[in-house]
C-alpha cells in the first residue's frame, strides 16, 4: 500500500492510498453494512468506502456472494472491507469457519481490504487475553502467507485493557507483511464509556507500529470520541451506530444522543432534519431508514470537521471542545496529554495559531516546545501566559506572535537588529549562526524582516507569519556548529548525492538516518554519509515517517551549495 500523506497534527494525519476499486482519504468512517437488513443502499451514504461482515455473507449468502462479487451483491462498486467474523466470535463463543477458510472466502468474493480471524476477548482476565493475543499473533503469521497481494490486508491487534500486551501485538504485527493494524476488543470499553482505555490501547498500538500503515479501530461507535482516537493516530473507524441507535429512536448529535421521543426540536440542517419535524419522523413508515440517515450525516459531518482541522491545525482545539461534552471525554482528553512523546513526534514546527482555553491548552506540543526552547535565549524577558518569561527579542516567533488567549498582552518591541536577529537563531536552532556584520532586510510593506544578507550571498530568509528561519548560505554555519550532535540532519544514500546537492526533492526511500526530533515543516540539514552538507531544506516528514516510508518528499530543498 502506497500512502500519500497531504497534512499533520498532533498524531493525526490526512493519508490517501488506492484500492482497486478507488482512492480513500484518511481520517474516515467506513459505515457497516447488514447483508441481511440494509437500511440505506451503500450506493446512496457518499462514501468511498464501507465495511461488511464476511462470516455473515459466508454462512448466509454464500453461493450468491461468491457467484457475483462483494461488489455486485452490495451494488457497490467503491471500496469494501470486510470483518472476518472475530466480533460473532466474541459474542457467541465460537463460529464455524477457520481463519484459511474465511480468507480464502474474501478473497473469492474479491474483497478490497480482507482481514484475518483474529481471538477478540470480552474477558479482563490478564492469562485468558494474553493467550488469544498469541493465538491471533499465530492467524496472522498464517494470513501472511494466505493472502493475494492485490488485496489489502488487515493485522488485528488484540490486548484489551492491558497496553502491554496492545504493544506486543502491534510490535510483533509490524513484522509481518500487512497494510493496516485494526485494534480490536474495544467494544465493550467504548459500551461503558471507558475511553481513557481505549486511548492507552490505541497509543501502544499506533507507537509500536511502521508509520507507513494505517490503524483502523473496530467499533468506533459514536462520533464525538472520534477525535480523541484521530489526535492519538487512528486513520479508519467502522462504526453501526446510524442504524442500531436508529431502531432504538436515538438520535445521534455532534455533543452526544437523544431520545427522538423525548425532543421537541431537530438541530440539525441535514436533510433529514431541514424537510421534517419530531412528529413527522416519529410518524413517518420509514422512521428507522429517516433516522438512520440523519445519524449517518453526523458520523461523516464530524469526520470532515476533523479532517479541516488537521489541515487547519486546529485539533487540539477541536479537542478541547468536545472534552466538555461528557465527564468520560473529559478524562479521555487527560489521558491523551499523557501521550506527549507520541503527540510531538508528527506535531507541525508551526502552525496558524494557537487558542489558550483552558489550563490544558497549555500541554499542547506547540507550547511545550515553546518553553523549551526560550531557555536557550537569553536577554529581557516579559511575562506571557501560558509561556512564563519570554525573550523580548523572539516575540515575533512562532507561537507568541500567533497566540490567542483571554490575558491583553501587549507585546514590547526589541529595536536592535543583531541581538534579535541572534535571539531568533537561538530559539530556533539552539545557537547563533550570523556575524554582526550582515545586513538584514525588511518588509516595505510591514517593516518585518525578510532575509538576511552578507555581500552578495543570502544567509536565510524569514516566513513572513512565524518568522521561521530557513536557511541558506547560514546552513553551512549551522552544520558546523552542529557537528557532535548531529542535531538537524537527515542522511542519504551516497548513491543520491548528486541529486540532493542540486537541490532536487530527497526521497523517503534513499533516508538512512535522521535526527529523532525532527517534525513536519522543520528546517532540516541534508547530508551524505560522510556527514557533508548537501542542501538544507523543510521536512516534509516526521522523523519516524522518513525512516518507515519507501516513497514521498522527506524533505523540500530551499537552498544548495
Amino acid at each position: 500500500m502506497r500512502l500519500q500523506v497531504r497534512a499533520h497534527d498532533l498524531a493525526a494525519r490526512i493519508n490517501v492510498f488506492e484500492t482497486a476499486h478507488g482512492k480513500v482519504e484518511t481520517p474516515t468512517v467506513l459505515p457497516v453494512i447488514n447483508p441481511n437488513k440494509i437500511l440505506i443502499p451503500p450506493s446512496q451514504m457518499n462514501v468511498d468506502a464501507v465495511i461488511t461482515n464476511a462470516y455473515i455473507l459466508w454462512k448466509q449468502h454464500y453461493d450468491d456472494v461468491t457467484a457475483r462479487g462483494v461488489h455486485d451483491f452490495l451494488s457497490f462498486n467503491k471500496t469494501i472491507m470486510t470483518d472476518s467474523g472475530a466480533y460473532q466470535l466474541m459474542e457467541y463463543g465460537d463460529i464455524d469457519v477457520s481463519n484459511e477458510e474465511i480468507i480464502a472466502f474474501q478473497q473469492a468474493i474479491a474483497v478490497d481490504i480482507g482481514t484475518v480471524l483474529d481471538i477478540p476477548t470480552a474477558s479482563k482476565d490478564y492469562a485468558t487475553i494474553k493467550q488469544n493475543v498469541h493465538k491471533t499473533l499465530e492467524r496472522l503469521r498464517e494470513g501472511a502467507k494466505l493472502f493475494r497481494k492485490n488485496i489489502l490486508r488487515v493485522a488485528p491487534i488484540q490486548g484489551s485493557v492491558f497496553p502491554r500486551l496492545v504493544k506486543e501485538s502491534s510490535t510483533k504485527a509490524s513484522s509481518l507483511d500487512y497494510d493496516i493494524h485494526a485494534l480490536g476488543s474495544m467494544v465493550p470499553l467504548l459500551k461503558d464509556y471507558h475511553y481513557d482505555k481505549v486511548i492507552d490501547a490505541i497509543a501502544a498500538a499506533r507507537a509500536n507500529m511502521p508509520s507507513d500503515r494505517l490503524l483502523h479501530l473496530f467499533g468506533a461507535g459514536h462520533p464525538v470520541f472520534f477525535s480523541f482516537a484521530a489526535a492519538i493516530g487512528v486513520d479508519l473507524f467502522d462504526s453501526a451506530s446510524y442504524a442500531l441507535y436508529a431502531r432504538d429512536n436515538r438520535y445521534i448529535t455532534e455533543m452526544g444522543t437523544s431520545n427522538l421521543k423525548e425532543m421537541k426540536h431537530l438541530p440539525c440542517s441535514c436533510s433529514v432534519c431541514r424537510g421534517n419535524t419530531v412528529s413527522d419522523i416519529l410518524n413517518h413508515p420509514q422512521k428507522e431508514k429517516l433516522l438512520a440517515e440523519h445519524n449517518l450525516n453526523v458520523i461523516l459531518e464530524e469526520i470532515e470537521r476533523i479532517k479541516e482541522a488537521i489541515n487547519e491545525g486546529t485539533l487540539w482545539e477541536l479537542l478541547e471542545v468536545r472534552a466538555r461534552a461528557h465527564p468520560s471525554l473529559l478524562k479521555a482528553f487527560k489521558r491523551v496529554l499523557k501521550y506527549t512523546k507520541l503527540l510531538e513526534s508528527q506535531d507541525p514546527i508551526v502552525k496558524k495559531h494557537i487558542f489558550i482555553l483552558s489550563p490544558y491548552s497549555r500541554k499542547q506540543p506547540a507550547v511545550k516546545r515553546a518553553i523549551r526552547r526560550i531557555k536557550k535565549v537569553k536577554g529581557k524577558k516579559m511575562d506571557f501566559p501560558p509561556y512564563g518569561k519570554v525573550p523580548i527579542k523572539v516575540l515575533d516567533c512562532f507561537p507568541f506572535n500567533q497566540t490567542v488567549s483571554e490575558h491583553e498582552i501587549k507585546l514590547k518591541k526589541s529595536d536592535d537588529d543583531y541581538e534579535k536577529l541572534k535571539a531568533i537563531s537561538e530559539y530556533w536552532f539552539g545557537c547563533n549562526v550570523f556575524s554582526k556584520n550582515v545586513k538584514i532586510r525588511r518588509s516595505k510593506l510591514t517593516k518585518r524582516m525578510r532575509s538576511v544578507h552578507k555581500g552578495d550571498k543570502t544567509l536565510a530568509s524569514f516566513d513572513a507569519s512565524s518568522y521561521l528561519l530557513y536557511l541558506h548560505e547560514a546552513a553551512l554555519t549551522l552544520h558546523d556548529k552542529t557537528k557532535r550532535k548531529k542535531a538537524f540532519r537527515v542522511v542519504v544514500d551516497n548513491s543520491v548525492r548528486e541529486f540532493a546537492s542540486s537541490g532536487r526533492n530527497v526521497f523517503a526511500k534513499f533516508v538512512k538516518a535522521c535526527d529523532p526530533e525532527i517534525v513536519p515543516g522543520q528546517v532540516v540539514l541534508v547530508v551524505d554519509e560522510e556527514d557533508n552538507l548537501l542542501c538544507s531544506g523543510e521536512a516534509k516528514m516526521s522523523a519516524k515517517e522518513m525512516l518507515d516510508f519507501n516513497f514521498g518528499v522527506a524533505v523540500k530543498p530551499r537552498w544548495h551549495p
